[in-house]
């Protein structure tokens, strides 16, 4: 149990530090800017600071959480099977 709790760790691991693709890291700052946007914007409602404390605080962990997802995407590697590779 704990070796394949290891393995599938590792799986993981390997998975979100392997190069992200062009559109995922695109889509990850915009989450993240969108998140700041919307922090500023709140800043300035009509709304109590307890209110506004949480509303900043649930905005940032659901960016973060999305900017963490686009880390789990991996460019997939293609392979040309040995007998369709040019003769060297």
């Amino acid at each position: 149990m704990i070796a394949q709790t290891k393995q599938a760790f590792k799986k993981t691991a390997n998975r979100f530090y392997s190069p992200t693709p062009k559109r995922m890291r695109q889509l990850g700052d915009t989450i993240m800017l969108a998140g700041m946007g919307l922090q500023t914007s709140i800043m300035g409602l009509p709304l109590t600071d307890n209110q506004k404390v949480w509303s900043v605080f649930i905005i940032s962990i659901v960016a973060l959480i999305g900017k963490l997802m686009t880390n789990f995407f991996k460019e997939e590697e293609t392979t040309v099977p040995d007998d369709l590779q040019p003769n060297t």
